[in-house]
């Protein structure tokens, strides 16, 4: 009779730990990361964007399978936009300049941006 007791005390544990709607870390706030590599680059040559880092509602980084990002949305400050369902994009700058790219991750209807700053330059003579 004891064991009884004991197995539905462990199966309602069970079943209340399932309830949690905020995820394992309880997040509940998307975050955006970007990282440019290099963040120095001579015209012609790709720059690689990185939003790997950037984190879900449930706090899953969005370089993993099973975080619940539903889009990025790039900006590369050269008048250049692409969305796409990929957290790593290569970009190629046609002229000299400062740019700031930048990303908007977006889950749902919820949506977090991040920037940084891109060099390109001319190559040496």
């Amino acid at each position: 009779m004891g064991t009884r007791i004991l197995l539905g005390t462990v199966i309602a544990l069970a079943l209340v730990g399932c309830d949690d709607t905020s995820g394992l870390s309880g997040a509940d706030e998307l975050r955006a990361s970007l990282v440019a590599d290099p963040d120095l680059v001579q015209i012609g040559f790709p720059i690689r964007l990185d939003a790997g880092e950037s984190t879900d509602s449930y706090g899953n980084a969005a370089r993993f399978s099973d975080s619940t990002f539903d889009e990025f949305a790039w900006d590369f400050g050269d008048g250049d936009l692409l969305v796409t369902d990929e957290y790593l994009v290569d970009h190629t700058y046609a002229a000299p300049g400062t740019y700031t790219a930048s990303v908007t991750v977006i889950e749902g209807d919820r949506e977090a941006s991040a920037e940084v700053e891109v060099t390109v330059s001319h190559p040496p003579p």
